[in-house]
């Protein structure tokens, strides 16, 4: 029996073609051990977007802050002008 596992997901590892009985232990734990590499690589993914996220976000925040400081500055030497 040939049977083709493949990631849904995306990961390289789990592209593979191979002699399965599907009633056999060993079959079955190889499968076990490809999807386990599968999840692990999917969790890899999420956690490296995760904390790209959390960097740009931090970085977005940082210029609006910067931003209205700069916007309150404006505002107060407004008046000034004027006199």
């Amino acid at each position: 029996k040939h049977l083709f596992i493949k990631n849904q997901r995306g990961s390289p590892r789990t592209r593979l073609a191979i002699d399965l009985d599907l009633n056999d232990p060993v079959d079955q734990l190889n499968i076990l051990g490809v999807e386990k590499l599968d999840l692990e690589y999917e969790l890899d993914q999420r956690i490296d977007f995760i904390t790209s996220f959390k960097e740009v976000y931090t970085l977005f925040e940082k210029y609006v802050l910067e931003a209205e400081k700069a916007s309150q500055g404006a505002e107060n030497t407004f008046p000034l002008l004027l006199t």
